[in-house]
This record gives C-alpha cells, sequence and structure tokens, in this order.
C-alpha cells in the first residue's frame, strides 16, 4: 500500500494523464484517418466521373474519347491503378493496367458512390469505388436524309481501384507520432508533477518539523507554515485546538498533583507532631491513648481523601460501571440524612425534607448515594450555625413531578460567602471559597468535583445556584440508560 501523499499524487495524476491523452490520441487518430480516406476517396470519385464522362452515345454507336496519355496511372506498371466500364451489363473498356482482369461491377447500391477496402488485382492493398452513370448523348443535328433513329442510352457502371498502401503508411506514421507525443507529454508531466509536489508538500515538511519540536512541557500554538495550502489550515486549528485543551490538562495535573501532596502533607505533618510529642517523654496510658485516638482521626481524614480521589479518578477514566437499578430517592434521602442527624444536632441544624410523589427512577444506587452524601456533608458543614436545611426530592417537570421519567434533589442551606461567578469554580478539584477550611478528607474541596463526574455517567448533573441568602445544589437524574 503507498503511504506517500507525494507519490499518490504523481501516480493518480500521471494515470489520469495517460488516459486522457490515450483518448485524445485515440480520438485524433481516427479524425485524421477519416479525413485522409475521405479525401482519398473523393480523388477515387473524381477520377471516375472525369472516365464516365468520357463515354458518349452518338447515334446509335458508344464513344470513349479517352487518351492514355492524360491518364498515366492506369498504364501497366508496378503501382497501377485501374478502372473498368461495362455498359448494360457487358464489359466496355477496361485500363491497360488490368490486361485481361476484370473488376467487380455489381452488388450493393451503386448511387451511394462510396468506396471501400479492396485487394487490387496484384495483390496490394487498394480501395475500390463502383458508381452507375448515364453515358453522354450526343445532341447534334443528323444529316440530310438519314432520319435519326432514337435509341435509349445504355446503363453504365465504372469501377476505379487504386493502391492505398501510402494512405496505410501516412496513416502509420501519424499513430507513431501520436504515440511518442503522448509518451513525451506523459514523461514531461510527470517530471513537472513531480517538482510541483516536492514544492507543494514542502510546507507540510516544515509543519511536521515544528510539531516534532514540541514538548510536553511547551505546547505552544503551531504558527502555519509558509505557502501551507488552504486545505490543510482547518488541520492546523485543530491542532492548535488539542494543543490547547493538553496544555491545560497538563496544568490541571501540575495543579493536582501539587494540590494532592499539600493535602496529604498537612495530615502526616499532624500525625508526624503527635508522635513526636507522645515519644518526647514517657507517658501514661491515656496520653498515649490519646495520641493514638488523634492519630487515627487524621488517619480516616486521610483515607477519605484517598477514596475520593480514587473515586474521581475511575470515573474520569470510565473505570467505574454503572449498575442500572430502579430507585426510591425518597428512602434514598431519609437513609443519607439520618447519617448526618448527629453532625448536624451538634450544630444545631434540623433539616426540612419534602418528598413528592415521585415514581422510582433507574439509576446506580449506591453512585446517588455517594453523590447525596456529599452534597449533604457539603451542607452541614457549612450552613450557619443554628438555620435550617432544606431538602427537596422532585419529579424532573417540578414539585408534581413531570414527563420523562427523571426527577431531582435539591439541597439548600444558608451561611455563604459566594458570588454568582464563582458557583462554576466550586466544580474544580480543591476548590475551597475559604482558604481558612483546611481539613483534609471529604472537605478538600474533592466533592462537588466527584458528584458532576458520577451524575454525568448516568446521564444526568449538578446544578449550582444561589437563592437570596441560600445556596442551593440539585441533582437532575434522567432516569433513563444515557
Amino acid at each position: 500500500m503507498i503511504r506517500s501523499l507525494r507519490m499518490r499524487l504523481f501516480l493518480g495524476v500521471t494515470a489520469v494523464t495517460v488516459l486522457v491523452l490515450g483518448v485524445l490520441s485515440i480520438g485524433m487518430d481516427e479524425a485524421v484517418h477519416r479525413t485522409l480516406q475521405a479525401e482519398f476517396d473523393s480523388v477515387l470519385l473524381e477520377k471516375a466521373r472525369t472516365l464516365a464522362s468520357l463515354v458518349e452515345q452518338s447515334d446509335e454507336r458508344m464513344h470513349f474519347d479517352y487518351q492514355a496519355a492524360q491518364f498515366p496511372e492506369f498504364a501497366a506498371g508496378p503501382r497501377s491503378a485501374y478502372f473498368e466500364i461495362a455498359l448494360d451489363g457487358v464489359s466496355y473498356q477496361r485500363s491497360a493496367s488490368l490486361g485481361g482482369g476484370h473488376l467487380p461491377l455489381a452488388g450493393g447500391d451503386l448511387a451511394e458512390r462510396k468506396a471501400h477496402a479492396f485487394t487490387l488485382p496484384d495483390g496490394r492493398k487498394g480501395r475500390l469505388l463502383v458508381m452507375a452513370f448515364m453515358p453522354l448523348t450526343d445532341t447534334s443535328e443528323p444529316d440530310e436524309g438519314r432520319p435519326a433513329r432514337p435509341r435509349p442510352p445504355p446503363q453504365g457502371v465504372i469501377a476505379v481501384a487504386q493502391d492505398s498502401s501510402m494512405l496505410e503508411r501516412t496513416l502509420g506514421r501519424l499513430r507513431l507520432l501520436f504515440l511518442g507525443l503522448g509518451g513525451a507529454a506523459t514523461l514531461l508531466s510527470g517530471a513537472l508533477l513531480v517538482w510541483v509536489t516536492s514544492r507543494a508538500v514542502r510546507p507540510v515538511g516544515r509543519l511536521a518539523a515544528q510539531i516534532e519540536g514540541l514538548s510536553e512541557t511547551d505546547l505552544a500554538a503551531v504558527t502555519p507554515a509558509r505557502n501551507l495550502p488552504t486545505e490543510l489550515m482547518p488541520m492546523v486549528d485543530r491542532l492548535n485546538g488539542l494543543l490547547g485543551r493538553l496544555g491545560e490538562a497538563f496544568g490541571r495535573e501540575r495543579a493536582f498533583t501539587a494540590d494532592v501532596a499539600h493535602e496529604l502533607r498537612t495530615p502526616l505533618a499532624g500525625i508526624l507532631a503527635t508522635l513526636e510529642v507522645a515519644r518526647s517523654r514517657p507517658r501514661d496510658s491515656a496520653g498515649y491513648e490519646t495520641a493514638i485516638d488523634k492519630s487515627l482521626a487524621i488517619l480516616l481524614q486521610m483515607q477519605g481523601l484517598v477514596e475520593n480521589l480514587l473515586l474521581l479518578a475511575r470515573a474520569e477514566s470510565g473505570q467505574l460501571a454503572v449498575k442500572w437499578e430502579p430507585v426510591d430517592l425518597g428512602v434514598l434521602v431519609e437513609e443519607c440524612r439520618a447519617a448526618f442527624e448527629e453532625t448536624a444536632a451538634r450544630r444545631g441544624l434540623r433539616f426540612a425534607v419534602a418528598v413528592a410523589d415521585v415514581p422510582g427512577v433507574m439509576a446506580d444506587r449506591e453512585i446517588v448515594r455517594v453523590v447525596l452524601y456529599n452534597i449533604l456533608d457539603n451542607a452541614v458543614s457549612y450552613a450557619a450555625a443554628g438555620s435550617e436545611i432544606g431538602v427537596r426530592v422532585l419529579g424532573a417537570g417540578g414539585a408534581e413531578g413531570g414527563p420523562g421519567g427523571g426527577a431531582a434533589v435539591e439541597v439548600a442551606n444558608v451561611g455563604h460567602a459566594l458570588k454568582e461567578e464563582d458557583l462554576p469554580k466550586l466544580f474544580g478539584r480543591f476548590v475551597r471559597k475559604d482558604p481558612a477550611r483546611s481539613a483534609t478528607g471529604t472537605h478538600a474541596g474533592l466533592g462537588l468535583s466527584i458528584c458532576q463526574r458520577l451524575v454525568a455517567l448516568q446521564g444526568g448533573k449538578i446544578v449550582l445556584r444561589l437563592e437570596a441568602d441560600k445556596f442551593v445544589a440539585r441533582m437532575e437524574l434522567a432516569g433513563t440508560n444515557p
């Protein structure tokens, strides 16, 4: 298989050139052949008419006013032409070149006056023309005392044949000429095509060299090479778009790595400090238990962070399989709310749950549980102390439900310092509006990023909005397998 674009262009255009020149040469050869043959046949016809005009009827006698010196081509010789005249089917006159031979004087439509290929009496290739004619009649006055005896003129037929070998040789030379010109034109066009394609693909080579010079640390936009074909400009634009997205992705990954290192450094430093303090002097069992409990709490926070990171990585790489089953959102919301009852009570928070009469939706129960848990955890953690957290289960069309089998869950809490422009940023990794909130684990700024990925896997979405002093997180589920 030919992979070179230059070779494909060369072979393709050369094949087309050969085809076009071949068809053109065949057409020209046929046109020239017909033209020369028509000229040859017109000469035969003119000779036949001239010879026919020499046959004259006078009274009851026939005269053939033929002078051999005027028609040297009909004399006997190696390259003679031939003619024969018949009157009423009887041979009347023939050329000296025929000797005792004859030419065919019958067959076909004699009025057509068309020549055709014929083998001459001496074996040469030639052309024969046969036509009918009426002899001329002498209209002069008859002699006195002798009455005119009208006699109907006889039916005359004349055949003229001539050697066509010179015509065939001329046509052969023209065919060779056409073939040579076609071959020369093909070679010339091929050479020019190689030169043109080499110049045409040169900008592509410069573009390839520029792309090869890019590195993962410097994904600058590719500058279109000078004289780059217009057809390749969309490719450059798409490549620059891809490089831009790759640069952003690499930047996010570098920032993500730095953020993970920062998030893990804080709890590790806490564990290290706790253990160093515990080891600095002998303590009683209660002191060691306190150090162990503190270290265990920090490790649990680290475990939550690592699990969230793994969950996010699996969701982004498509390794998280969705198990579709009917899910009662009202029941699932109540289970997740109950898990935060004690934490909410310590902060004086209360839940206001409203569940519409919504049929079960098709979703992955455990994934929806993780999303609800993260949303409720954020609300319990960041809501103003002593406030109310509103939880509503809605149909796809609103509180009364709607078509399509979808459903939504809204969680609203008061106590935030957000602006509208902050909302899209909350889906980023390790994003926290309040830098003072540096707790690790589930509050490392991964919750909403994970929720967005997990809900998207099920054909849904997370919508954030502000309503006066309330922050509202809405999870929408399509209820069908995307």
